[in-house]
């Protein structure tokens, strides 16, 4: 009889903690929605599946661990089972992460220009595990989210254009000051298609050649290519070897 009152009570405990799971699922998906509103929908309704999904569970957990006879057993296998599916889902949790990141901080949106492990170009889409863009040329790279939590983004959009930089190389016996003075005014005369005055400044010097560093903010993107072999082209009529990158 007194094992039988045990599981009985055993059982309402349980039962309670169920409930309990419940109530905290209807008070933290509340929360949630009210700090993700701005998010997508469908992102905002993947959250709140997984915060309800480990709630239960932890709570699935505790309950039959207070049912269990053998508590300590069913603790440690349930202890094993979840870490066994950390480890299965592993790459399935960083992905979610990562998502979470660019969908709640947001370092870019559809249409922005950005950098990212060496590749430049106009975000075209951002997908639930990765983001396209597409380059000057055309061209379209997918870019995994889990790669953006190690590598940093660089956004290169501003209110009026995007932010362009690129080196000029030059023969080493020229003066550096009327070398950059010249550049200069290469530069400027695309001024149509420049937001701001250009900032030059020597980088480095490079076998029997200067490297300047030129950045500036252009209003086209797409004309990126054609401003630098039009500063080419204008540099080459001065010296036959000057080369912009």
């Amino acid at each position: 009889m007194s094992e039988s009152l045990s599981l009985v009570l055993r059982l309402a405990e349980a039962g309670l903690v169920i409930v309990a799971a419940y109530l905290i699922v209807r008070f933290t998906l509340s929360i949630t929605r009210r700090t993700l509103q701005h998010v997508e929908p469908a992102f905002l309704t993947k959250v709140l599946m997984v915060e309800k999904l480990i709630v239960y569970f932890i709570a699935l957990i505790i309950a039959i661990s207070i049912i269990s006879l053998e508590t300590i057993t069913m603790s440690f296998l349930f202890g094993v089972l979840i870490v066994g599916l950390i480890v299965m889902f592993y790459d399935l949790i960083r992905n979610m992460g990562a998502e979470y990141y660019v969908k709640v901080y947001r370092p870019f949106k559809v249409g922005d220009w950005i950098e990212l492990g060496g590749v430049s170009g106009r975000v075209v889409s951002i997908n639930t595990l990765s983001t396209t863009i597409e380059t000057v040329k055309g061209e379209r790279v997918t870019v995994p989210h889990v790669y953006m939590l190690n590598n940093p983004v660089l956004n290169k959009t501003t209110q009026s254009g995007i932010i362009v930089k690129f080196n000029v190389g030059i023969p080493f016996d020229i003066d550096p000051l009327e070398a950059r003075r010249i550049i200069r005014d290469v530069v400027e005369s695309i001024r149509g298609e420049l937001v701001d005055d250009p900032e030059i400044e020597i980088l480095k010097t490079e076998g029997n050649r200067i490297i300047f560093n030129v950045e500036t903010t252009i209003l086209n993107p797409a004309k990126i290519q054609y401003i630098k072999k039009h500063i080419e082209k204008e540099l080459r009529k001065l010296w036959d070897h000057a080369e912009v990158y």
